[in-house]
């Protein structure tokens, strides 16, 4: 049999839904539109191999620019790691993921992220397991206290919402990983805009209005998650109106105890104001999430990608008597000091 390894070739999208929908039983639609409407999309990052002409094997790079802080990383997420039943045990992943490896070398990535229950087999290409911490508690039995200064609405992204870029990009720089989103993620990202996996759910889409500005907004999923759990993904809100977090998250939290839910997972990290404003009405825990993996690609071009925040990191930590910041990774040990 012949085997080939290459990238994929736009008239080969339908081949590869199939392939995916029947590793993953199911979906066809939703992986076609991630593979073809991706607003990062690269036929080049989209690997095959095949037998005898037949795409039996398949591994996607999301080519994801995302915020740190001061500074822009682009990170490399590997998705759709499927080989077809009948061509298993014969290295086809690995083959793929190798040239995965190879491609974002060659194409400016600084790290590669993934997400597997399968850890043992991607910490042998050089995947490492970071556990993340994830924040969740007993739905309270009333919502917190809102701020009373402005009118919750519910709203879709990004037909009834059109404020939302503006909202969101002067939210996401300086935090830790929020996506550097174009226009085009925006109106294509099948998240919110495929009407077939999209629920317009008790209202967990709302954005918060004073003086007919939308000043924040919330993405949260309450019917189309398992009947217990409800989530809040993205709270994002313009500088100075930090205010309507409270209003956004009463109306979640009505609505979710409405619903019949009996747990909130926040997705924002612990260090925004929805996190302490939960902590005030419900006991928040960290569960310890071990099914990221990461790898570092280009160690020079993280640290130098990094750098603003770094410095700004570096500099904290040396008034408060830290030590330097190391940073391991397959190519050795990188130690980063301050300038004198």
């Amino acid at each position: 049999m012949g085997t080939e390894v290459r990238a994929a070739r736009p008239d080969e999208m339908d081949e590869v839904a199939d392939l995916l929908a029947l590793v993953f039983k199911g979906g066809r639609k939703w992986f076609y539109n991630i593979i073809t409407q991706d607003p990062w999309r690269d036929p080049s990052n989209t690997l095959l191999a095949l037998v005898d002409d037949r795409i039996v094997a398949h591994v996607q790079v999301h080519k994801r620019p995302v915020h740190y802080g001061r500074s822009r990383l682009i990170i490399g997420g590997i998705g759709h790691v499927a080989t077809h039943p009948d061509f298993r045990g014969r290295g086809l992943s690995t083959a793929l993921l190798n040239r995965a490896i190879e491609r974002m070398g060659q194409g400016g990535y600084h790290l590669s992220l993934l997400y597997t229950g399968i850890n043992e087999f991607y910490a042998r290409l050089g995947w490492r397991t970071i556990p993340i911490d994830e924040l969740s508690g007993h739905l309270p039995t009333a919502p917190p206290a809102g701020s009373g200064g402005y009118g919750i609405e519910h709203a879709r992204i990004p037909a009834e919402m059109p404020e939302a870029p503006r909202v969101y990009n002067a939210w996401a720089p300086g935090w830790i990983g929020p996506l550097d989103r174009t226009d085009e993620y925006w109106q294509r990202n099948p998240s919110w805009t495929d009407d077939e996996f999209i629920a317009e759910d008790h209202g967990a889409t709302t954005r918060a209005v004073r003086n007919g500005c939308t000043c924040g907004y919330l993405r949260g999923r309450i019917a189309n998650l398992p009947p217990s759990r409800c989530a809040i993904d993205e709270l994002c809100y313009l500088p100075g109106e930090e205010a309507c977090v409270a209003d956004l998250l009463q109306r979640f939290i009505a609505s979710a105890i409405a619903a019949g839910k009996e747990r909130v997972h926040l997705e924002c990290g612990d260090d925004h104001p929805a996190a302490k404003l939960l902590a005030g009405v419900t006991s928040l825990t960290a569960g310890r999430d071990t099914s990221a993996m990461f790898r570092i690609i280009d160690p020079a071009g993280l640290i130098n990608a990094a750098g603003d925040e770094l410095k700004t990191r570096l500099a904290a930590a040396d008034r408060l008597g830290g030590q330097p910041l190391t940073v391991d990774c397959e190519a050795g040990r990188i130690a980063v000091h301050l300038d004198d």
